[in-house]
């Protein structure tokens, strides 16, 4: 299977996730048990010491589970994940704060360099297809990133 194909099919796996109407957490997978979920996000917000002035990029938002804990406590969020119906789920949640959603791949961000302060990645590294793929994630994040800025990839790993 090639690149292009094994995109469309993780973008098809979360999409098909939303049409089964499942909440956010279950939607987005690798999450556990919805009680976690504050305890991860948590765990995540004091390794990386966000601060209120931060403008944050979080690569493969899906569904907004960690996006939604963090869009209020920094300046700005941007989000950017494979499957259109992941952003609208992530949407629906908060129709309040303003906050950006764009559908992107990994490998190409749509936007200029030394953009943000810090940039996550979390339970997104197992979706890409080759080394050569999750390099050209990593030139990419670290192309956007600003010249002092935090890079976090992690993996939720839940029993």
């Amino acid at each position: 299977m090639d690149e292009v194909e094994f995109k469309l099919q993780v973008e098809k796996i979360y999409d098909d996730r939303i049409n089964a109407n499942l909440n956010a957490v279950d939607a987005a997978g690798q999450w556990g048990e919805v009680e976690l979920v504050p305890l991860i996000c948590e765990e995540i917000f004091k390794k990386i010491e966000i601060k209120k002035n931060d403008r944050i990029l979080e690569v493969g938002c899906g569904s907004g589970v960690l996006g939604n804990y963090l869009k209020s406590r920094c300046a700005e969020y941007y989000g950017i994940d494979i499957s259109f119906g992941m952003l609208q789920k992530f949407q629906e949640n908060d129709q309040e704060r303003w906050f950006n959603l764009i559908k992107a791949v990994t490998d190409t961000l749509p936007f200029s360099n030394n953009t943000f302060s810090v940039i996550l990645m979390n339970s997104v590294s197992m979706y890409l297809h080759n080394d050569e793929q999750f390099k050209k994630t990593l030139a990419e994040m670290e192309r956007v990133s600003s010249n002092k800025g935090i890079i976090f990839i992690g993996e939720n790993v839940v029993p």
